[in-house]
């Protein structure tokens, strides 16, 4: 039989989701085993691109094994359900899990569609935020107390072993698929410098969730930190506004004042006073008669049609050139970026679009 087509991973959008800090997810009903692989490709992609490349090979088996885990878990809500046991009950517990592994491994199929039926997914997430990276895998079904139980236990005896022959005979558990995988991850995550602390397992919403939070290593804070100082470079080297304006910003932001105030700041300035008079004498306020008074110019522009003409003017006086050609390409590119910026607002923003801008 041939071999699945690999599913092809988009790095384009692995890498706007690393820049814009929010989180990758990737759902499943029945974990095939090109989804599995997609899933390692993106989580490879996904380390690469934040530079965290020395833990792909460790944290890919962390995830295939949180990922199986959480099919398992899904599995056996199907099975316990269809013999009519309640896996709250140790009793009925014990009772399943003796036939539990050997039935559902010859009619794996049969369980897979009811799980897809019935909605119970595998989720893995993974995003990167303040520093750490969270990879967590989420399936549709919480921990009964007896199997949190057992995981802990499992996780707080794998602490005791330096490597998987130590704890296998001690932790050989056959009718759990023998919990080596879980021994073996955290001793993989201890390989990479990890700690029980960095594991987290939890029930919320009607979800197991199992979460890994790593922090970047020293390198990538090194990075990190060089690139913040170059941006701040950056925006301490931007130009400001001609001290005129920002005056008359400053007095538009105050409660207290006036539009008597705006207007008298304003006719201190010859050239804004005519921009003024340009802009409520042009056809877009449509006047019967042609405006004159500066009064009256600040009552028709508004207190938002005044700010926009400043930061306009504002901009064009700190970022002007002599070079008129580059003056000419600096605001068509201005012009396209406030055009596109809109747009995009208007459409996938909430909220009323003028507040767009």
């Amino acid at each position: 039989m041939a071999d699945a087509k690999r599913i092809e991973v988009d790095i384009a959008k692995v890498r706007e989701a690393i820049q814009s800090g929010i989180p990758l997810t990737i759902t499943t009903y029945t974990l095939p085993h090109e989804m599995e692989d997609y899933m390692a490709d993106v989580l490879k992609v996904f380390l690469t691109e934040v530079k965290q490349d020395q833990m792909v090979e460790s944290l890919s088996y962390c995830l295939k094994e949180l990922v199986n885990n959480g099919k398992k878990a899904n599995t056996k809500r199907i099975y316990f359900e269809e013999k009519g046991l309640d896996i709250t009950k140790k009793a009925d517990y014990d009772e399943g899990m003796k036939t539990f592994k050997m039935d559902t491994i010859t009619n794996i199929n049969y369980y897979l569609e009811k799980q897809k039926s019935k909605g119970l997914y595998i989720k893995t997430i993974m995003q990167t935020r303040n520093n750490k990276i969270k990879i967590e895998v989420r399936n549709k079904a919480e921990l009964a107390y007896i199997e949190y139980k057992r995981i802990h236990d499992k996780i707080t005896r794998a602490q005791q072993y330096n490597s998987v022959e130590e704890g296998l005979a001690q932790l050989l558990d056959d009718s759990e698929g023998a919990g080596l995988g879980l021994v073996i991850m955290i001793l993989v995550l201890k390989k990479v410098g990890l700690t029980e602390e960095n594991y987290q397992v939890l029930c919320d919403n009607g979800e197991t969730i199992t979460r890994l939070i790593l922090p970047f290593s020293e390198k990538m804070k090194s990075d990190m930190a060089t690139l913040s100082e170059k941006f701040v470079a950056l925006i301490n080297g931007l130009p400001e506004f001609p001290e005129n304006i920002t005056e008359i910003n400053r007095v538009i932001n105050d409660p207290n004042s006036k539009m008597s105030d705006i207007a008298m700041k304003i006719s201190n300035d010859v050239s804004l006073t005519a921009e003024l008079l340009k802009l409520v004498n042009s056809a877009a306020f449509a006047l019967a008669t042609p405006c004159q008074s500066i009064a009256e110019a600040v009552k028709l522009a508004g207190l938002r049609g005044i700010k926009n003409l400043l930061f306009s003017i504002g901009s064009m006086k700190s970022l002007g050139d002599e070079d008129e050609e580059k003056v000419k390409t600096l605001w068509d590119h201005a012009y396209r970026v406030a055009f596109y910026s809109y747009n995009l607002a208007r459409s996938f923003c909430r909220g009323p679009s003028e507040r767009a801008i």
